[in-house]
């Protein structure tokens, strides 16, 4: 492919996420184009129908997951679950569209989740922070029950909706004891941002 073909494909995929994010996957393709400033030719030379760009941003967003987690799993090893959550949050509408699709291949992308999300939940898992037993699967679950529906809660944003349902959830998933390990220091389970589960729970209950 040609690199002013790369641009103007890069350009139609990063105009598709922006939009998706904010009003939907129903919207009609010509926006992306419009939004990218190329003709409509152009969009569906490389993206002949929705189907098509709706994987591309999805493939596109799953990398740009990875590099994310990457980056701050080392400072915060349940990164992951909010990055993820987030993910799903903006997407809602989106990935529940995309699944309708008569050639949507379930298995290859959930593979691609399960991918994204092992590296990083093993970490979790070995810091004591999340049960041994916990798949992917079960991770990819919890983030959609996560998301799903947040603004029906009474929290005043996003962040604290999901502390509060974090550290619900965490309480049934984390780690149930400390991890022992020979010559090492047993670890706390998993606490949300303000310290250990249950007092984040109580605070964030009497704040509401």
């Amino acid at each position: 492919m040609r690199k002013d073909a790369e641009r103007n494909r890069d350009k139609l995929i990063t105009a598709a996420s922006e939009i998706m994010r904010t009003e939907g996957g129903d919207v009609p393709m010509e926006m992306f184009a419009e939004r990218a400033n190329l003709t409509r030719a152009t969009l569906y030379r490389n993206f002949p129908h929705r189907q098509a760009m709706y994987e591309a941003v999805l493939e596109r967003d799953l990398d740009a997951l990875r590099h994310r987690i990457a980056g701050h799993s080392a400072g915060d090893p349940l990164a992951f679950i909010r990055f993820t959550t987030e993910l799903m949050a903006v997407y809602d509408k989106f990935l529940a569209r995309l699944v309708e699709m008569p050639d949507y291949d379930a298995d290859t992308n959930q593979a691609r989740m399960r991918d994204v999300l092992a590296a990083p939940l093993a970490a979790a898992q070995a810091a004591g922070l999340l049960r041994p037993e916990l798949t992917a699967e079960a991770v990819l679950t919890a983030c959609r029950m996560l998301a799903s529906l947040w603004k029906l809660d009474d929290e005043p944003d996003f962040d604290r909706s999901y502390e509060r349902r974090l550290a619900i959830l965490l309480d049934g998933i984390g780690s149930p004891s400390p991890l022992n390990r020979e010559g090492a220091q047993p670890k706390r389970r998993a606490a949300a941002r303000s310290g250990d589960l249950r007092t984040n729970l109580e605070r964030t209950e009497t704040s509401s």
